[in-house]
């Protein structure tokens, strides 16, 4: 059921006192939960503020910390060629580490004691996998994390979604058939006809019946594990 939201730019302080912004939307009803929206290479963008509003509209509490601060301030890329080349060089900038330790200041910022879940998106993907391993969080959910075959030897430690393209061309089938052997207990999805960014209606590789279908699972997902 849709709710009526609130949306804000609150700081955030990382362990290492970098501070960065994030957008956080809330229900005003009670919330189900807290999320955190973990970007792809353009940044905190429309995009990825419209899906925290929406899920804020689904009841939870959404936070997406701007994780190319540390390189930028107030990146906003488009989906075009520029906007692939500037991300891409942006990405490169920070580490894994400075990333998982901001997306960890959007983990201290709750303190309700709610689940706090982390759903990231492209480079926010392979984030999210990190994250199920490295910290405390409740769940996880991974959309097309384009790295995710690099940290395989991570085992998730919480419940973990992850959704994947069929005609991905930046992710071999081989990732989320790995995943599915050696995590049995990680729920993965391949999603026919879908290539990368298949959930942004912003991409020219949008998909709407595979978006539509991997959200519907995500947020039964959220609801399953919170």
């Amino acid at each position: 059921m849709s709710q009526t939201t609130q949306s804000d730019w609150v700081n955030l302080t990382a362990s290492d006192n970098h501070k960065l912004p994030a957008f956080i939307a809330r229900p005003e009803e009670t919330s189900r939960g807290n999320v955190i929206i973990v970007q792809e290479i353009f940044g905190v963008n429309h995009h990825i503020r419209s899906i925290v509003l929406n899920l804020a509209s689904a009841g939870y509490t959404a936070i997406a910390p701007a994780l190319f601060e540390r390189a930028e301030k107030n990146v906003d890329l488009a989906y075009d060629e520029a906007g692939i080349a500037s991300g891409i060089a942006l990405k490169g900038k920070i580490s894994w580490d400075d990333a998982l330790k901001d997306i960890h200041s959007a983990i201290n910022f709750f303190t309700d004691h709610q689940s706090i879940a982390v759903i990231g998106f492209c480079w926010g993907g392979t984030l999210a996998w990190l994250a199920a391993s490295q910290l405390p969080i409740s769940a996880s959910i991974c959309y097309y994390g384009g790295q995710i075959g690099e940290f395989l030897e991570k085992a998730p430690q919480v419940p973990l979604l992850a959704h994947f393209g069929q005609d991905d061309r930046s992710i071999p089938l081989r990732v989320p058939e790995t995943l599915k052997k050696r995590y049995p207990g990680a729920i993965s999805h391949i999603y026919q006809g879908a290539g990368h960014g298949f959930n942004c209606n912003e991409r020219s590789s949008y998909h709407k019946g595979a978006s539509d279908k991997a959200m519907r699972r995500t947020l039964g997902f959220l609801e399953s594990v919170f």
